[in-house]
């Protein structure tokens, strides 16, 4: 695990003295601009003083993916668990994690900020005490992560009067379309209102970033920069746009995809990083990457060519191979390496088995009118008919094979097994044999063919 309390990194040296030019509020009101009390600072050096720079490579809030200093954006259909992550995200940098998802931070402030539109108060409450039981440490650890909640009028002015007290490494806003007031394509506003936002990063010298959403259909598409609602006027705005995905075969999966980077170099853009989401809503790098195109779900706009393939595939027996190491839990890339076959097709094979799965599962909960509950109260019936009638100890062994064997499936796979054994044995036994098989081939129980009775070793 991670540990918070190691020394904070640092990156490069301290930036170097910046030459401002004040333009007042008279002269911005004889070019026509409002006549408010602002200054504009105007950043004009010269080619010899930017060699002179010591400056050599960017600095970094998260090496390679996020600069220090700047916007950068987070986008992806509803339901992904784009606030969680970012929240993470924002957590990390508050204890003084020195990596995040196996990416270097470094750190000055060891601060972060984060506004929320969708969460109100409460729910933050809630779901910061969830995530905090996976990371575990007491709440004075939190005391550098600030929630806003109400800002009044203007967003900008709140965080300048924050930042003003204390600097901070990095501002979560969550999200883009609760604190922007124009059109979704309105162009020259959205442009607009982002420039405000950098002239504060860039003052602050922290970075902002936005959560922000992909469009309509676009999980059908393979991850672009041009998923982003607002398009072209919102993407070219920040510096860093990631695009983030459930994966279409797993749902505890998340694609971590990075689909613009002006500095970042091409091999951390061509392939998703693939993370585990776990109950506490901490996300794990797998150190698994899937190229972009292969992100796609199996049924989308190219379901034609997918189908072509499919067709060729029948015929060479490796779906059935794919299907059996998938079962013995061997890895999309050793399957990728052993077969010599493209990711995709290992994700299609597994869409089938889940999409399998899933439909034994639910016909057998339709066709039953009593409430079971899972280990620890399935009924007698479906006791005897796996052969466990008179040995109860052996029903928590049974779990537990089938965590091992399932593992990789949904959290309530195993459970929804073994409660579809028991409802079917008491009303259709025809979905009780069908299952039973099913637990056979995989080797959670045995099974007699000349006395039809299942065991466990």
């Amino acid at each position: 695990m991670l540990n918070p309390f190691e020394p904070v990194g640092k990156h490069g040296e301290d930036d170097y003295q910046q030459k401002t030019i004040t333009v007042s509020s008279q002269e911005n009101a004889e070019e026509g601009t409002d006549e408010k009390q602002l200054t504009d600072e105007i950043q004009i050096f010269t080619g010899e003083e930017l060699l002179n720079s010591p400056l050599e490579s960017i600095p970094c809030l998260l090496e390679p993916l996020f600069p220090q200093c700047g916007l950068a954006a987070l986008g992806g259909s509803s339901d992904t668990g784009k606030s969680a992550i970012l929240r993470l995200f924002a957590i990390s940098v508050a204890l003084g994690f020195e990596t995040f998802l196996g990416f270097k931070l470094f750190l000055r402030y060891q601060r972060a900020i984060y506004v929320s539109s969708e969460d109100a108060k409460d729910a933050m409450i809630c779901l910061l005490k969830k995530q905090n039981r996976g990371l575990r440490h007491n709440s004075q650890a939190f005391k550098n992560i600030s929630f806003i909640f109400d800002w009044g009028r203007d967003l900008i002015q709140t965080l300048e009067r924050e930042l003003k007290k204390q600097r901070v490494d990095v501002i979560v806003i969550d999200a883009f379309m609760d604190v922007f007031t124009g059109g979704v394509k309105d162009n020259d506003r959205i442009r607009e209102f982002l420039r405000g936002y950098k002239r504060i990063a860039e003052r602050y010298g922290c970075l902002i970033l936005f959560l922000h959403h992909t469009g309509k259909g676009t999980e059908n598409k393979a991850p672009s920069k041009n998923n982003f609602i607002g398009g072209q006027s919102f993407e070219a705005k920040v510096r860093v746009a990631i695009e983030f995905r459930i994966d279409s075969a797993n749902p505890q999966l998340r694609h971590f995809c990075v689909v613009k980077g002006n500095y970042i170099p091409q091999e951390y853009k061509d392939r998703s990083y693939v993370l585990r989401f776990d109950e506490n809503m901490i996300f794990h790098n797998t150190g698994e990457r899937i190229p972009l195109h292969d992100v796609v779900p199996a049924v989308s706009e190219n379901a034609s060519q997918n189908k072509s393939h499919e067709k060729g595939e029948k015929n060479d027996g490796k779906n059935e191979q794919i299907a059996k190491l998938l079962q013995d839990n061997y890895t999309y890339s050793y399957i990728q390496e052993h077969l010599k076959v493209s990711p995709g097709r290992v994700r299609r094979v597994k869409q089938e088995q889940d999409k399998a799965a899933t439909t034994a599962t639910t016909s057998v909960e339709m066709h039953s009118n009593t409430k079971v509950a899972v280990v620890g109260s399935v009924p007698d019936s479906a006791l005897d008919v796996a052969g466990l009638k008179d040995r109860p100890g052996d029903l928590a062994r049974l779990e537990k094979l089938a965590d091992k064997v399932l593992q990789g499936f949904q959290p309530r796979t195993k459970f929804n097994l073994l409660r579809a054994i028991a409802i079917s044995a008491e009303t259709n036994q025809d979905y009780a044999e069908v299952l039973l098989k099913s637990m056979v081939e995989n080797s959670v129980i045995n099974h007699c063919p000349a006395d039809d009775t299942y065991w466990l070793d």
